[in-house]
């Protein structure tokens, strides 16, 4: 790295641009790239070195950010990244190696940093161990894409030991129960798995809403609490005089391989509804044990049709759409499923229908920039979805994320989604939807109003 800075000052020194053609133009392009990645790099290590000591107590004990930020006059924003890419070059030597020699640009490097933010420390060091693999991707992609790959990596990592958590969590199920010698009252504790946590407090606040909501007398004067003992022995003791009193609901998410086979692969998809990770094996019991709702896809990996019969999304198409989507669905968002609007594509009052095909989860703040915003979206028979920005221009391009690795989006540049938007002036009504009044308009046209072909029913089954 050495001969690097100098070869390439020369270069860009003694270039004429008057006398540059586009091929000479293109090597002084990259010329400028090793020079800066250089740069990059001793400015990251400079960092370093004023944080270590500052750490021994030495020097005026300001923080390294703030010393160098006001030497280079740059942006809080833009020293806070720099003081992040400082501390990843630390931990991933071959990409400050890679990042000197030009081979990759910073950007990669802030797109990995900005990957782990918040990472517990285990799943880091796993992911981190894959440095080789991450540099050889990033020497081939955009940061953009190279940011997806980060993002695929922590996931399938957190999965995996997600899982071997679950395992363990399991194995140290525990329920006791002592009688205290004065007061005569029993007392019950226990540690539960994800799994059994979630059978057993569905159906206990399902019982207890049953009996909030019979109003009994004896029940008025109760805190929530002591209503909720009286719905645990009812669960156990009385219920409905059955061995197995109530029907509890465990939403559990796997593609038919992984269910199959026992097995996990790349794409797999084994967890709860709320994202927790659960053994092939376990997913197999409750396939044996429980009571089974299959959303069935299609060869194309998409559900089929659940219906439209009302404004708001129903049950079933909210099952359809949380085995298509993990998060909002915009791009690089990851607020959970859970947390998410259910947005109309075309807009309800617009005419839009309650079906699948117009149906996406967004999250609160995306769902604004939206409805309030004037950002639009739009989706083709494949579900890929298109991301305009205001004006109209396109601002992502994201395919449907079947299975356990999101694919790559494709964001095409500018300003980023948490600009202040204006909502357009004027929204089109679409065609081919009925009036107020129920006549219908023109047939539509286009990829929207596509709908998709019947499907075999044994392709794979996504959520039980």
């Amino acid at each position: 790295m050495s001969s690097a800075p100098v070869s390439s000052f020369r270069a860009i020194t003694n270039a004429v641009i008057d006398e540059c053609d586009e091929a000479a133009a293109i090597v002084l392009t990259r010329e400028v790239r090793r020079l800066r990645g250089y740069l990059d790099v001793f400015e990251a290590q400079l960092t370093s070195h004023l944080k270590l000591r500052k750490a021994e107590g030495l020097g005026s004990g300001a923080a390294p950010s703030e010393l160098l930020g006001n030497a280079s006059g740059s942006s809080q924003s833009e020293r806070d990244k720099r003081d992040l890419r400082a501390g990843t070059l630390d931990e991933a030597e071959e990409f400050a190696d890679a990042l000197g020699e030009g081979d990759i640009v910073a950007e990669h490097v802030d797109m990995l940093a900005k990957a782990l933010i918040g990472v517990p420390d285990q799943i880091r060091a796993e992911v981190l161990r894959h440095e080789a693999e991450l540099l050889e991707h990033a020497r081939h992609e955009t940061p953009d894409k190279f940011a997806r790959r980060c993002r695929d990596l922590i996931t399938r990592v957190q999965r995996d030991q997600g899982i071997a958590k679950a395992e363990r969590q399991r194995a140290a199920t525990r329920l006791s129960r002592r009688i205290d010698n004065v007061t005569g009252m029993h007392h019950i504790s226990g540690a539960f798995d994800p799994e059994t946590g979630e059978r057993l407090f569905n159906a206990l606040d399902a019982e207890l809403a049953a009996l909030v909501a019979a109003a009994h007398p004896e029940h008025h004067a109760m805190e929530r609490d002591q209503l909720a003992a009286h719905a645990l022995a009812n669960l156990i003791a009385a219920g409905h005089g059955e061995l197995r009193p109530a029907v509890v609901e465990v939403a559990l998410h796997v593609d038919l391989e992984t269910a199959l086979r026992c097995e996990l692969h790349e794409h797999s998809v084994c967890e709860l509804d709320d994202g927790t990770p659960i053994p092939p094996m376990a997913a197999r019991r409750l396939l044996c044990d429980a009571s089974v709702v299959p959303i069935i896809r299609g060869s194309n990996g998409l559900p089929l049709d659940a219906g439209r019969t009302r404004r708001q999304a129903n049950r079933e198409q909210r099952r359809a759409l949380r085995s298509m989507y993990r998060t909002c669905a915009f791009t690089g968002c990851t607020r959970r499923f859970s947390q998410c609007h259910i947005h109309h594509i075309i807009e309800w009052l617009d005419g839009g229908p309650t079906d699948l095909e117009n149906l996406l989860p967004l999250c609160s703040h995306h769902h604004h920039m939206v409805h309030e915003g004037g950002w639009g979206l739009s989706i083709d028979v494949d579900r890929t979805l298109t991301i305009r920005r205001p004006d109209g221009s396109i601002h992502a391009i994201e395919p449907i994320h079947i299975g356990g690795v999101d694919p790559p989006s494709e964001v095409i540049g500018g300003p980023g989604p948490g600009e202040n938007c204006d909502r357009p002036r004027h929204k089109p009504k679409p065609a081919g939807l009925a009036d107020p009044q129920g006549r219908a308009g023109p047939a539509p046209t286009g990829p929207r109003s596509r709908r998709q072909p019947a499907a075999p029913v044994d392709d794979q089954l996504q959520l039980l």
